[in-house]
Parts: C-alpha cells; structure tokens; sequence
C-alpha cells in the first residue's frame, strides 16, 4: 500500500505546514524518526491509514485521492529500513498544548490532526488491536493491564504477560520504593533506566500517574519481541490537571516525566505516541470511566497502607514475591498457614561499616531499630535506678548520728525550750551520776570546760528527738558561781 501510493501519483500541491507552536486536537510524534521543523496537517482519515500502514493494516481501511499527497509527504520522512524492534502505540490524554509535548526535549510532531479526534484516538487504536489479532490464527490479545494490551505470538503475548500478573501489587510496592528513602543507589538506577533526571516526582500522588510511570517501569524491563505490538492508554495527565489545573507545577512536571520515559522507551521500543488535546465533548463522555478507575487505583492503594500496619498474606509465592518485590531483596516468602505466604527477614551485614542492619515489615523495607530501642530503654532504666538507690543511700547516711569529735564540731539550730534539768536517760548516756547535779561533778575550770563538751554532745544527740531545748548549767567551784547557760536553736 506504501509503494503504491508513492508510485501511483505525484504530488500535486505543496501541503501546508502548521507551526508547532500551534495548538492542535492531536499531534502524533514518531520517536523512531526526527521530524522537521514544520509540522504537516493531516484529516483523521488519512492520520488513520498512516499508522494502519505502519502494522501493515492499510489494505482494511479506504483512502480519498484528496489525502494520497498528505500520505505521500508523510512517508518520506520514514527511515529507509524498518526497525526490528516491537512497537508501542500510546495515546496521551489531557495533553493541554499537543503540538509542544515533547518541547522541552526538542522534538517536533510527525502530523498534527484537528477534529474527529476520538474517530482517530480511540476508535483507531482500538480498531488496531482488534484487526490485528485476528489476522492470523496464530496470533491472539491480552491486557496487560487495564491500560495495556498485547497483540502478537500467542506464545509470545502469554510470556509478555506472566510479567504483569500481579502488576497491581508490585506497582504499589515500586512506587514506594521509587519515592522513598529506602535503597538510594537502586532508586537513582531506576530513575536513569526511565530517563528521568530527579526524585521531585515522590511530590506527585495521583494515583492516575503512579499507574502510568510504574506500567512503563514494567514494560521496559519485558522480552517483547519484533511481531509484537503493545497499545497503550494514559489518561494521568488529564486527571492532574482536572484537579488541580493545566498551568500548575506538578502538571508540568508529571508531563516532561511521561515524555522523558516514552523516549527511553523508544531504545526497546519503536513509539508512536498520540498527544490527545483539551477537547470537553472527549472528556465529558469518558468522565465516568476516569472516576472509576480512579477509585480503583486508590483502593489498592488503601490495601497496601493496610498491609503495612499489619501482617499481609498472599495467596502464593509469587504473588508475595512480586508484591514485595522479592522481600525487598532482605528475606524470602515462606508459606506461615494455608494459602498464606509472607516475608521471613533476613538481617544484612555492611562488611566496610561492620554494621548488621535488621529488617522489618511486610515487604522487609524498614529497618528494625527494636533491638537498639531496647537497649537504650533498659539502659535508661537502669540509670534512673542507680541514681534513686544513691540518692536514697546518701538520705539513710545523713539520718546516723555522727562520731563524738565530728558531733561536737557540729552547730545545731533548733528553736523552743526543752527544759531546764537533764534527763535521767541523757545523764545515763554520758555516763553522768544521776544522783549528783552538774556542778557537784565540777570543781575545777578544766573541769569545767570539759564537762561543757559533753553537755554539747549530749544536745546533739537530743536533736533528732525533740524539736527545741533550752539549756541551763550553773557551775560553781566553792567560791564563785559561773553561769553556763545556753539556748540552743
């Protein structure tokens, strides 16, 4: 169909160009291919039959002589060989100025097409799939996942899609992993194989977007094989910007992240991209499909945070092992009950740090600091008891009484009167006469002085069992009285 229809006619009128600057209902970018400065416009039908021919499908849909000149212009821009490469055909939805997807990176659309554009988004890509599939007994269709399909080799698509059989798990998990603070060395190397240059996209939570950058993940680290073709659907970049506008930062971020991807692709793939525009009457009629599958999307979502809060079961091994990522590469699946697996976590050793790290969580992502909360509680316990016993230690110390010489150096204060006799118990306790007064026990000044040590003695030894004393001591040697009366407070 190609040759003929450079070989039947010539071109018979100059096809005019559209700037890039433009904004058209759709652009068609053809990574394989470097395309002009100028872009050329084309109607949906001969948009249509352009990528029919590209599968090979031309010969089931009809062309107007009045679009063989656009088709003619089209193809001369075709490498001269094929690619043996699988080809991925994706339709961008919600692309706010198609022509200037991929104007960060430089790149002109191959063809801009205005009006019928869900003729020529949806039902053409759609048309594809279902023509091709059933071109030949041997080959058949599968959705990789509810935005993906594969057509080719029945034997081929079944192996495509062993891959994707428990997508909706492992995508959750990839994410988290891709955002986090987890394993920097792995998630900067995933960020490189994707094209993408920084980890600002962890400030991206639509859920619309999360699916679509983790399927490309996924897809590109498929064995699609030369006979396969993949169609793809993305409607990310219309969900972010319905929410929170087509002008807002994280729009623009998550648009140049789609497009830094798809040109990855394109070293294992050759893209064909479809930039869908801002039209109302498209998105009005596909608003439903969005909303559900939006809350699809946060319901898994749901069920991981779940799983991470408490024990997660899987019905196999691989469903454990795709979910969790192998464990996060900390531990294996082991089978606990009846069709239930979950993580057993292996501790890791740093042989240049000579640190052993524990693992902990469903998926063996978190590090488990138990052991070193542990020791720091008991350790902090253990301190507090050994300050309280020595604070108590040093309270029982203080409430002895000191030795004669260390006493009698001591100054009590104490207020109020005791009395103005000693006790027979006191006397006795310094072995005093009870029978004789002090002064009878006195006859000389050093007696005196003596003496007096041991009444101050005696009051220290009385101040844990009174309150207050007074003491009043009259000495006299025969001649003179001497008055040593104290007050003791």
């Amino acid at each position: 169909m190609r040759a003929s229809i450079l070989s039947s006619v010539l071109l018979a009128a100059a096809v005019a160009p559209v700037s890039a600057r433009d904004s058209a209902s759709a652009a068609v970018y053809e990574l394989s291919h470097k395309s002009t400065a100028d872009s050329i416009t084309a109607s949906f039908t001969a948009g249509r039959l352009y990528l029919a021919d590209k599968l090979g499908l031309s010969d089931y849909f009809f062309v107007n002589d009045a679009e063989i000149d656009t088709l003619n212009e089209l193809h001369k821009q075709d490498s001269p060989s094929e690619s043996s490469k699988p080809k991925l055909f994706i339709e961008l939805k919600g692309v706010d100025h198609p022509a200037e997807f991929f104007e960060s990176q430089e790149l002109s659309p191959l063809f801009n097409v205005k009006g019928h554009i869900k003729e020529f988004a949806d039902n053409s890509l759609h048309k594809f799939a279902s023509i091709l599939s059933s071109s030949s007994e041997d080959f058949g269709a599968a959705h990789l996942t509810k935005e993906i399909k594969a057509v080719g080799p029945k034997n081929v698509v079944s192996k495509l899609k062993e891959p994707f059989r428990h997508f909706d798990d492992a995508m959750v998990t990839a994410w988290k992993h891709f955002t986090g603070k987890g394993d920097h060395q792995k998630r900067d190397q995933q960020l490189l194989d994707l094209g993408l240059q920084e980890s600002g996209l962890k400030l991206v939570n639509d859920k619309h977007f999360i699916n679509d950058l983790a399927s490309l993940i996924h897809l590109k680290a498929s064995e699609a094989v030369e006979s396969t073709v993949v169609f793809a659907k993305s409607v990310s970049l219309l969900s972010i910007g319905r929410k929170i506008g087509y002008d807002s930062k994280t729009y623009k971020l998550s648009k140049k992240a789609l497009g830094d991807a798809l040109i990855e692709l394109q070293k294992e793939f050759d893209v064909i991209i479809v930039a869908v525009g801002l039209d109302a009457v498209l998105h009005e009629t596909q608003q439903a499909e969005l909303e559900k599958r939006g809350v699809e999307l946060e319901s898994l979502f749901s069920t991981f945070e779940k799983r991470a809060t408490g024990g997660a079961c899987f019905k196999d091994e691989e469903a454990c092992n795709s979910a969790t990522s192998n464990c996060s590469s900390h531990g294996s699946c082991k089978q606990t009950k009846k069709n239930c697996w979950q993580c057993a976590c292996k501790a890791s050793y740093d042989k240049e740090k000579s640190k052993t790290t524990n693992w902990s969580g469903f998926d063996c992502g978190k590090k488990d600091i138990s052991a070193t909360a542990h020791l720091l509680l008991w350790t902090t316990v253990g301190l507090i008891l050994s300050i309280a016993a020595g604070v108590k230690l040093l309270f029982s110390i203080g409430g002895d009484a000191l030795p004669g010489v260390l006493e009698a150096a001591t100054q009590v204060k104490k207020t109020g009167q005791l009395g103005k006799q000693w006790s027979t118990n006191m006397l006795v306790d310094q072995q005093l006469d009870p029978q004789q007064t002090v002064a009878e026990n006195l006859n000389t000044e050093q007696h005196i002085k003596h003496k007096l040590l041991t009444i101050d003695y005696t009051v220290c030894l009385l101040q844990r069992r009174v309150q207050a004393y007074e003491i009043q001591v009259f000495i006299s040697d025969g001649s003179e009285t001497y008055d040593y009366s104290r007050t003791t407070k």
